[in-house]
């Protein structure tokens, strides 16, 4: 454990276990351990007589905080470390504030060198005998001359008293001895009001008895009233005063004291007023030459003076020396108004104050101005001004400020001086530097930083001095030099800066200290340029995403994230892009624009594509897909015009416009992509390969063991696409999205994957199409026509005429008419209308109006001639057809004895080759959606009969007379016969013939020709799909079959092993027989018939969800039988 150690830091200067002697009234001594430990004890152990010095923190801390020096003399600090551990120690150090008079180093009690530990820590082996033989060599310095008989004289301004009664009268009596600086004289003034002007001469030491306000009188202790001289001629010449007060209060232009000649005046506790309220009055204390020294003393000039009237002066080539005094005046200090150049000034630890608003703390043209360890102030803002005159100045000016505060600017004004300028700062206050006539040519700090104690406990700095904690931070500065820096915090590659705080406002970016509003046009200052994606919005969940290549596919911008508001009636949220509106007052309405860039090359230029997303499946339940809205703007305002919805195709110069595209995307088609080659298996690597889809990227991992299947079951696992095999291996990559946005293209891949797996790097896509489309166009004003580009023209309507054209059949269920005039009709025109009465027609009725505006036929009341009226005409009905009224037959003769026959009858051809003429029977068609007519076939009551219709190509259907039976239907291309029931023949002859196809749910019996390695002749069964066909004889001859009856009673029977034919009575109620398993019946042929004449049925049933011709279950009606084959999987009816 490290011993007991203290640190005691002045100005910022520390001292580690030492003792030091720079303290001065006023010093803060702080103090602090220097090294760490349990428990810490301070005491302030000795101080000066009357001192109020004491700690300002804890005594038990690792710093006890500080304490301020008030009174000159030694302060012993004593530091008890680990007080009664056994790593116990103390240690003393001494700060001592010498004597002003003498700089004597006075001793603390129990100072000494014998004891366990020195006191203090720095004391030598001789004690303080050396210091203390110091202050005795001082003192007798101080005193000698003082104390030879015969030269000291004294003053009292009561007679009898002194030597003299007035100071001069001594003073003329020391010179008159013979007074000089081997052989000095003291003056002794006893207290009093002395009227006089005193010349102060040289080696005639004046210095003022001490006393009480009580002795006095009303007045200070030595008041000497008048102009006061102080001529030291020579340069060895030389005068000191002390402890006295000296004023002027007659107005005149004299100084209370003037310093003049070569030699020096030392100044020691002493008063100077002026009193005087002349205007061009003198100032208290004027040096005009030689030296002075003022200690401790208080000069002052009136404060109703002129503002530049000051209280010291100093005008010419002079050393002036100002410690611990107080100097108050309109101007406090003037220094060097002659513009000489040898000036010299140096004020410490002193007051100034400047009480006329137009006057200055300190003038100063001093060649050579120092300040150090002291307060000037003003009463407005100039505390110290420099050069105030700005006139011609032959030589050079140097100030230098240390430690001191300047309530206020401090001005340097370089106008007009030839020599150099110089600004020394160190550690010192004021408001703000001012050159107004250009900055010094050297400007510079004195103070050195290593000498200021840098406190690092709470900055992670390791500098223990300013200057080394400036260079540690040059260091850690110079690597945040740039952005870059910055974003690694100093650390290159961390990264550790990259997070701003900006919880003060905004970031922000501008293009010129004064930025520009509205922003330039073509602009690159101020600009933000980002290589990667920018995401705004919470860390991690941004609500703005812009990424310039996300998948390698192009740009994106995504929108929404965590924003959920509450209520909203669709989706989480609504993300908007919008053209702005400023609002009051300006009221700028900008639009917006969402196009590709136009360009004058590259092929097509790029779609502008809106689509909705995509309800993707997730194996639970599938989302709807977006719909897609465009709206224009509503207006709430009866005054105000709603927006319109403007849809325009492209237009062609020279040529056609495009159109508008309604799509069917029942009969789109999805784009492919298909691989070179064959995907090989295994695969044989390891790696991803990527794809760009509808839906984004999606992505492939492939290990080198996964077969082909497994990649294409992988792949088609992926969002948006799915895969197959295309032939020989080759994957082929069909997109979920159909149509011509459709998209899917390889974009990276790891080394070997790609052509692992057929290679589709370089390979184009098919596009996916629309099947099924009509395309509109505006053709003229007020005109749109509806699939220009079909196989039959356009259907057009023109706004202006009303006109509807229609190229092909119209199919409405009904055409209402409005009452108009006959319509004109050109010569390929027809015209059908109800009339307005107009032109001698009728009112109401439907017209007929032939080409070329024909006389309008009354389709309403049409007269029609009569069939005998044709005939009587010709027996040709010219190409007329015959119509018969609803409800109206052509029938044969018939009467008493009399029925004729009715004969319709083709045309016979009479000469030539020509085939005879047909007769046609044809049903009339249906209108408004209704059904055909039929060929009906019946007895004489026309109660009974058959329904014939064609059904289709070649195709025939049987029906009852009244339809909704079951239809017995006949192709003559294919020979099919489909009889929904039971055919009751005699015989099924069959002709020998290959297998036939059979669909899903049909099946074949048929006797084989000998191909498909059959035998011919044998009856085989052929199962539903092209099963495999079984042979149900061997040609041998009749069968002998089992048969078991069964009735109510046995029900729900289960048909055995052994079972061929089960016949089932359900007259007690109705039956349900149970087929086997069909796995263990593979070709077995069954019978189940309906034995009685009961209106009961019988459910046959398949084993669990086994199907019978694709059901579950087939029922029997009254004496009705089904064969049954099966195929290992379910049952087929034969």
């Amino acid at each position: 454990m490290p011993s007991a150690s203290i640190t005691s830091t002045i100005l910022g200067v520390p001292v580690v276990a030492a003792s030091r002697n720079d303290a001065v009234v006023g010093s803060v001594v702080s103090l602090q351990s220097t090294n760490a430990h349990t428990t810490y004890s301070w005491t302030l152990a000795y101080k000066p007589a009357g001192s109020a010095a004491v700690f300002s923190g804890s005594a038990t801390a690792a710093s006890p905080g500080s304490f301020t020096v008030d009174l000159e003399g030694p302060y012993l600090i004593r530091l008890t470390a680990d007080l009664g551990l056994g790593t116990e120690s103390t240690q003393y150090v001494r700060v001592r504030y010498p004597t002003v008079l003498g700089s004597l180093n006075l001793v603390a009690a129990g100072e000494g060198y014998g004891g366990a530990i020195p006191v203090p820590v720095d004391q030598t082996p001789t004690g303080w005998t050396d210091t203390q033989n110091a202050n005795l060599q001082a003192l007798l310095g101080l005193v000698t001359g003082t104390l030879t008989s015969g030269r000291v004289l004294t003053v009292d301004p009561t007679a009898g008293f002194g030597d003299y009664v007035t100071i001069q009268a001594a003073i003329d009596a020391a010179v008159l001895a013979g007074a000089s600086s081997l052989t000095p004289y003291v003056v002794q003034v006893r207290t009093g009001l002395y009227t006089e002007d005193v010349s102060f001469e040289p080696h005639v030491y004046v210095m003022g008895s001490p006393g009480s306000p009580a002795d006095m009188t009303g007045f200070p202790v030595v008041l000497v009233r008048g102009a006061h001289e102080a001529p030291m001629a020579l340069v060895g010449d030389a005068t000191f005063l002390s402890n006295m007060t000296l004023e002027n209060v007659t107005p005149s232009t004299s100084a209370t004291l003037l310093k003049t000649g070569l030699g020096s005046l030392t100044l020691f506790q002493c008063v100077l007023a002026q009193g005087g309220t002349n205007p061009a009055q003198e100032a208290a204390l004027s040096v005009t030459a030689g030296s002075a020294l003022v200690v401790e003393c208080d000069v002052s000039a009136d404060p109703s003076l002129n503002d530049d009237r000051s209280a010291i002066t100093q005008p010419s080539n002079s050393t002036l020396t100002i410690i611990r005094s107080t100097v108050t005046g309109p101007t406090g200090i003037t220094l060097n108004s002659t513009f000489d150049t040898a000036v010299t000034t140096s004020i410490t630890d002193c007051t100034v104050a400047c009480t006329g608003v137009g006057g200055i703390g300190i003038a100063t043209d001093a060649t050579t101005f120092t300040l150090t360890d002291s307060q000037v102030s003003h009463i407005a803002t100039v505390p110290i001004y420099v050069h105030p005159g700005a006139g011609a100045f032959a030589s050079g000016q140097s100030v230098t400020i240390r430690r001191s505060v300047l309530l206020g600017d401090l001005q340097f004004d370089t106008t007009g001086i030839v020599g150099a300028t110089e600004l020394v700062l160190s550690a010192s206050e004021y408001g703000a530097l001012s050159y107004p006539g250009g900055a010094p040519g050297t400007v510079r700090a004195a103070t050195r930083g290593t000498s200021l104690f840098y406190d690092n406990t709470t900055s992670g700095l390791t500098a223990e001095n300013v200057q080394e904690a400036i260079d540690e931070l040059d260091g850690l500065v110079d690597a945040v030099r740039t952005l870059d820096d910055a974003y690694d915090g100093g650390v290159p590659g961390s990264g550790g800066g990259r997070t701003i705080v900006a919880d003060q406002g905004a970031v922000t970016i501008v293009d010129a200290p004064i930025s520009a509003d509205p922003p330039d046009a073509g602009a690159t200052n101020g600009r933000l340029e980002v290589v990667s994606s920018v995401r705004i919005g919470a860390i991690g969940a941004p609500e703005i995403d812009v990424d310039p290549n996300p998948y390698g596919a192009g740009a994106a911008i995504v929108m929404g994230n965590r924003v959920v508001p509450n209520n909203i009636p669709w989706g989480a949220g609504t993300t908007m892009v919008m053209g702005n509106s400023t609002g009051t007052p300006l009221f700028r309405n900008y639009n917006l624009r969402v196009q590709t860039k136009s360009s004058p090359g590259g092929g097509a230029i790029g779609r502008l594509i809106l689509q909705g997303g995509e309800g993707l499946p997730n194996g639970a339940t599938t989302p709807d897909a977006a719909s897609v809205y465009v709206q224009a703007g509503s207006a709430f305002d009866a005054t105000a015009v709603p927006g319109d919805v403007f849809v325009v195709p492209g237009s062609r110069t020279g040529g056609a416009s495009g159109s508008i595209i309604f799509v069917r995307p029942e009969n789109s088609t999805p784009a492919t992509l298909t691989a070179l080659g064959a995907c090989a298996d295994p695969i044989g690597v390891d790696g991803t390969i990527t794809f760009a889809t509808n839906m984004g990227a999606v992505s492939l991992t492939v290990a080198a063991a996964d077969t082909r299947a497994a990649v294409i079951t992988n792949l088609s696992a992926l969002e948006g696409i799915s895969a197959a095999d295309s032939g020989g291996g080759v994957i082929q990559i069909t997109t979920d999205h159909l149509g011509a946005t459709a998209e899917v293209y390889f974009l990276t891949a790891t080394a070997g994957v790609d052509a692992a797996i057929g290679g589709f790097d370089g390979v184009a896509q098919v596009d996916g199409t629309y099947g099924q489309f009509i395309d509109v166009q505006v053709t003229d004003d007020q005109e749109v026509s509806f699939g220009v580009s079909g196989a039959v023209g356009p259907m057009i309507y023109n706004a202006d005429t009303g006109k509807l054209t229609v190229p092909g059949i119209i199919d409405p269920t009904a055409v209402v008419f409005e009452t108009a005039a006959a319509p004109t009709t050109g010569a390929t025109e027809g015209a059908v209308f109800v009339s307005d009465g107009s032109g001698g027609l009728s009112l109401g009725d439907l017209y007929y109006r032939g080409p070329s505006d024909a006389v309008p036929y009354n389709l309403s009341a049409p007269v029609s001639p009569t069939l005998a009226a044709v005939l009587a005409a010709g027996n040709t009905t010219g190409g007329t057809d015959l119509i018969l009224t609803s409800g109206d037959e052509i029938v044969g003769e018939g009467g008493a004895a009399v029925a004729g026959n009715a004969v319709v009858r083709g045309g016979t051809a009479t000469a030539g080759v020509f085939a005879g003429g047909n007769v046609q029977l044809r049903p009339g068609a249906g209108f408004g959606g209704g059904a055909e007519g039929y060929v009906l076939i019946s007895n004489a009551a026309a109660t009974q009969g058959v329904r014939v219709s064609i059904t289709g190509a070649d195709t025939i259907s049987f029906d009852t007379l009244a339809g909704g039976g079951l239809p017995m239907v006949y192709n003559t291309s294919t020979g099919k016969l489909d009889v929904p029931g039971i055919i009751d023949p005699t015989a099924v002859v069959f002709t020998r013939a290959a297998a036939p196809a059979t669909g899903a749910t049909e099946g074949a019996t048929f006797v084989s020709d000998g191909s498909g390695g059959l035998t011919a002749g044998v009856l085989y069964y052929r199962p539903a799909s092209s099963g495999t066909s079984i042979s149900l004889s061997d040609g041998s001859g009749p069968k002998t079959v089992t048969s078991v009856a069964k009735v109510f009673a046995d029900s729900p029977y289960t048909v055995l092993a052994t079972d061929y034919v089960v016949l089932v009575d359900p007259t007690g109620g109705g039956c349900t027989v149970n087929l086997p398993v069909a796995a263990s019946n593979t070709g077995r042929l069954l019978v189940v018939k309906h034995s009685s004449a009961s209106g009961n049925t019988v459910t046959i049933d398949g084993d669990g969800g086994e199907t019978i011709d694709g059901n579950l279950t087939a029922v029997l009606s009254s004496f009705q039988s089904f064969t049954l084959l099966c195929n290992g999987s379910n049952w087929f009816i034969l």
